[in-house]
């Protein structure tokens, strides 16, 4: 098959694809928008962690607990740069 017909198959099919799923960039826009909201609640609960975790450790708690939640704000931290990458992706691809 000559490549001039896969490319014209090719480009039917995406005209197809994109008239059934919308527009593309409509799609990307809103991952976006929840991606960021989501980044933003990751980075809150880190804070949110840490200030827990730090007034345990102030008050003489208990040190497992404490423990504990240095371990989830790494957990969230971890969380929060992976959205943080993915929007990076994404606006590479804009």
């Amino acid at each position: 098959m000559p490549v001039a017909e896969v490319t014209r198959r090719l480009v039917s099919r995406i005209g197809t694809l994109r008239g059934e799923f919308g527009d593309v960039r409509y799609h990307i826009a809103v991952m976006t928008t929840v991606l960021t909201i989501c980044l933003v609640l990751a980075m809150l609960g880190v804070l949110g962690v840490l200030g827990v975790g730090l007034a345990t450790m102030l008050r003489g708690g208990n040190p497992r607990l404490s423990n504990k939640l240095m371990q989830s704000r790494v957990i969230m931290q971890g969380l929060a740069l992976l959205l943080l990458a993915l929007l990076m992706m994404m606006a590479g691809h804009r």
